[in-house]
């Protein structure tokens, strides 16, 4: 591998259980063993994002780096990991991704800015909720 090449898993880690195992399991491993692990698979995607909202990863290559088949089971993956308390960022602009905050200001400012984007799509969304209950009282 060329030297300024970043080094990421090729399979996720229930890909590399099964094939190490023989067995054939789909994500999520569930392994009750330790906190630790819950945690662990908790964070899935979260251990596989860079810092830095340029080293965001697009959603195609992260399907590849999980194994996930579809964008929307990535999605609700992802989901699934800011509720149990991971900060995920992502952004639309310049080709979008998903990435974690860089350290210190920089990451405050990232972390300001996906929370405009979410204010934003929040407004958004109560503004077309406004408009259908406003049909629904007419109608």
């Amino acid at each position: 591998m060329h030297k300024t090449e970043k080094s990421r898993p090729a399979a996720s880690p229930a890909e590399r259980e099964a094939e190490s195992t023989g067995t054939n399991t789909s994500f999520p491993v569930s392994d009750n063993n330790t906190e630790k692990t819950e945690t662990q698979a908790a964070f899935f995607i979260a251990s596989l994002l860079p810092c830095g909202e340029e080293n965001a990863i697009k959603t195609k290559e992260l399907l590849r780096l999980t194994g996930f088949s579809t964008s929307r089971e990535l999605q609700e993956q992802i989901h699934a990991e800011r509720r149990a308390g991971a900060l995920i960022l992502s952004k639309c602009h310049d080709g979008g991704g998903y990435f974690m905050p860089s350290e210190g200001e920089r990451g405050k400012t990232e972390i300001r800015a996906f929370e405009r984007t979410l204010r934003r799509r929040a407004a958004n969304t109560f503004a077309a909720l406004k408009a259908a209950k406003a049909a629904l009282k007419e109608g």
